[in-house]
């Protein structure tokens, strides 16, 4: 049946002919493994650094340190921690979207209160060196942290609404006469922007931090958190810029599992450091 007038018919079928496609198994691996075990660690560390705020609400450091914020601080890591777990896991559209708001509403809760407070506690101290007398009320603090928070829920509303990220597929031959064809599974979005504008977001963060952690360093012993802050910021943009890198990497420069799993690892290392340096 492969012979029609003396010719062998199979000498025409391409080599690798037929192709078979094999899905992504990057996603079983060890080091995805791995990633999910640290983010369940940060998500103990931070769940552990909560109950011993409240354990302690009591004393005179905590009062100082104010532990409304402390609260906020803790669980926006341990939402972190969730949002890196779920990078870990195989895209669907239902994780594509819940790690970016995860992540996204974390950082929003760890930082933006710390922050708030912290230009609180400068306002006060400025105005009393200059003789004047300024009152800075918590739900002014919380106004503020509320508008903040729904700037960011709009923004992800409206990413989730008009462009959702959701899973996508790139294919590859895996060598040049194999039958073998590898799909690969990421998250993304039609148009990068959206994902660009949360970046230079977290980096406002962390700017912020060094420049209040600079204005500071004259506060009182008391209130002075200008050392712990400091270095939170210092660890923040070190792990932000390692996150830009991956995050810039062309999808055929890297396995997309792998990718999936840096970045779990690096909000994990977030999570982990933000709440030792700070809480150390």
């Amino acid at each position: 049946k492969n012979y029609e007038d003396g010719l062998n018919l199979k000498q025409f079928i391409p080599l690798g002919y037929p192709r078979v496609v094999e899905e992504d198994r990057g996603y079983d691996s060890p080091f995805l493994s791995f990633s999910i075990a640290l983010g369940a660690l940060g998500v103990l560390l931070t769940l552990s650094a909560g109950i011993a705020t409240y354990l302690s609400r009591k004393s005179r450091l905590m009062e100082y340190a104010q532990t409304e914020f402390l609260y906020l601080y803790s669980f926006g890591f341990f939402v972190v921690c969730w949002g890196a777990i779920v990078y870990s896991l195989m895209p669907t559209k239902a994780s594509c979207a819940t790690r970016l708001w995860l992540v996204t509403i974390g950082y929003a809760f760890a930082l933006a209160p710390l922050l708030l407070k912290i230009m609180s506690i400068n306002r006060m101290l400025s105005a009393a060196r200059k003789f004047k007398r300024t009152k800075v009320s918590k739900s002014h603090v919380y106004y503020m942290l509320g508008g903040l928070l729904l700037v960011v829920v709009v923004y992800l509303s409206l990413w989730t609404a008009l462009d959702a990220a959701s899973p996508k597929t790139t294919l590859e031959l895996r060598t040049q006469n194999s039958n073998a064809i590898d799909e690969y599974l990421y998250c993304s979005s039609e148009k990068g922007g959206w994902a660009a504008i949360l970046l230079v977001w977290q980096a406002i963060y962390i700017f912020l931090a060094a420049i209040l952690a600079f204005q500071s360093r004259n506060v009182p012993q008391a209130f002075n958190e200008s050392r712990e802050v400091g270095n939170l910021a210092y660890c923040l943009f070190l792990l932000f810029i390692l996150r830009s890198v991956v995050y810039i990497i062309p999808n055929d420069a890297i396995v997309e599992s792998v990718r999936s799993g840096i970045m779990s690892t690096l909000l994990s290392l977030d999570a982990l450091l933000g709440t030792a340096v700070y809480f150390g």
